[in-house]
């Protein structure tokens, strides 16, 4: 494995529905910081994201629209492109399942995999769920519903080709067990191991009736199940089939890492690896699982009224203020609750107060005191302590990220900032009357000040490019040299830079 190369993705999304969802946003902008932290760290990284344009419910939904399943998919499709955007999602490629790229590989790995021995012909007979375009066996049936849409499941009876995953289950679970595929949290590979510890059986790769999807290029009288075809966008959309060297370089030879929400567990933690193993590929390295979200108190519902969408915290937190409250609100264990008053109390507390008012108060002072530039002190006993502070900020933060540790990497990014606030608030820079004695303490609390903005730069990228242009921070510095306490000079900006506006709290 070349340790340089990072491939993360987040699931591809679903196009039956035009709205993009905070679920979704969840998802995307902790994949994005990761990735852009493995950037900050000098990796060769490269982050997917996309969309999953085939099956029933597209076919269904396209015509109660009155259109073509594929113009229902471009419309859709273009929402979350424009989202992503939008929220400065740093993805590599976006990847649309109904691309020729995508077909031709798919076309190639089925071949694969029907030459593994590891597929066969015969009925399904049980029940579906459109919504979920997800088989469901009895046991996951409250009353003949669906737990997660609750609608009812159709029941099927047609001719299928099939996955042996009974066969392959056992290599699945002793990868799993040995952390050859590590899934996080704990209570979800636990979850996952309980699955493979029951009767795991044999799963469609097929639909006979189904006609919006991808042609089996064995069976053209059969389409390939949306799920198998989808979990397949993780190697095509690095080149597999048509730019090997691209894909060899960020999947054979990168670290894999996947994230994703509970919902599609069992595709992406027994299905994918086993599809993997048929046919000799690498296997995933990671997996992070997320929980779901309710928001304040129920789980989200149009009838309701309480869905939150993106879009609407960014018109009220700015971008970077909904990615760093979407970013804290990531349900790691158990399920969530978005309440709008504490968005805004976190909004306020660590973005407008901890960084916003710090940055202009540290900036109005030098000004006042007409200092153009500082250069932080590295000798003192005062800053070779704060340089310790710092230097084991960056190692918690650096274990917080690989863990998807959320909560822990905000409160380790947050340190420097406090400590500054703090710092100030015991010096009193506004008492202090000779610009020579003033410049050192400016200089410590905007050294402070610079770690914790950088620590925070995955999460907050606008607002760090500002900061960062304002104090005149060299980028190019190797990633060593950046988390250095005193590493650089800090220019002064000469003009008042308002980083953050405040919000009400209040219903």
């Amino acid at each position: 494995m070349n340790k340089n190369a990072f491939f993360i993705t987040t699931p591809i999304y679903y196009v039956n529905a035009p709205c993009v969802h905070v679920g979704h946003g969840i998802t995307t902008i902790l994949a994005d910081v990761r990735a852009r932290f493995e950037r900050l760290r000098g990796r060769d990284v490269f982050l997917s994201t996309g969309t999953d344009e085939h099956g029933s419910a597209v076919a269904k939904a396209a015509e109660k629209a009155g259109v073509t399943p594929q113009l229902f998919a471009d419309q859709n499709a273009t929402n979350f492109l424009a989202t992503w955007k939008q929220f400065n999602i740093s993805f590599d490629d976006f990847i649309r399942t109904t691309e020729q790229r995508h077909l031709q590989g798919v076309d190639t790995f089925l071949n694969a995999l029907h030459a593994s021995g590891y597929i066969y012909q015969g009925t399904y007979k049980g029940h579906y769920c459109t919504g979920c375009e997800a088989f469901k066996e009895p046991e996951d049936l409250v009353d003949g519903n669906c737990p997660i849409h609750k609608t009812k499941a159709d029941y099927l009876e047609e001719k299928n080709w099939f996955f042996k995953l009974s066969e392959l289950a056992p290599k699945v679970k002793a990868l799993i067990e040995n952390n050859t595929i590590r899934i996080m949290p704990e209570g979800r590979r636990n979850e996952v191991l309980g699955f493979l510890n029951g009767e795991v059986k044999d799963v469609s790769i097929s639909r006979e009736t189904v006609s919006w999807g991808i042609p089996l290029p064995f069976d053209e009288k059969q389409t390939t199940y949306v799920w198998i075809e989808a979990l397949l966008n993780y190697i095509t959309v690095i080149g597999f089939d048509r730019n090997m060297e691209h894909y060899k370089r960020y999947w054979e030879q990168a670290e894999r890492v996947h994230t994703l929400g509970k919902d599609i567990i069992r595709f992406h933690c027994v299905i994918w690896p086993a599809m993997l193993l048929a046919v000799g590929f690498p296997l995933p390295h990671t997996l992070f699982v997320h929980a779901f979200l309710k928001s304040e108190g129920h789980k989200m519902s149009k009838s309701l009224g309480n869905v939150v969408y993106p879009d609407e915290l960014a018109a009220k937190f700015g971008v970077d203020g909904a990615r760093y409250v979407l970013f804290a609100e990531t349900p790691v264990n158990d399920d969530g609750d978005i309440k709008q008053s504490s968005l805004g109390e976190r909004y306020n507390a660590e973005l407008k107060n901890n960084l916003g008012n710090l940055f202009s108060r540290l900036t109005v002072l030098a000004q006042k005191a007409k200092i153009v530039e500082l250069r932080p002190d590295t000798q003192s006993k005062e800053s070779k302590a704060f340089a310790k502070l710092v230097s084991t900020a960056w190692k918690n933060a650096s274990s917080a990220i690989e863990q998807f540790d959320t909560r822990a990497y905000l409160a380790v990014a947050q340190q420097p900032l406090e400590a500054a606030n703090k710092y100030i608030d015991t010096t009193k820079p506004w008492q202090i009357k000779e610009s020579g004695e003033l410049a050192p303490v400016l200089a410590t609390a905007f050294e402070l000040l610079r770690h914790g903005a950088l620590l925070l730069s995955p999460i907050i990228p606008a607002t760090f490019d500002t900061i960062g242009q304002s104090l005149h921070l060299q980028h190019s510095l190797p990633f060593a040299k950046k988390i250095t306490w005193g590493a650089q000079p800090i220019a002064i900006p000469t003009n008042h830079i308002h980083l953050f506006h405040g919000v009400n709290t209040k219903k």
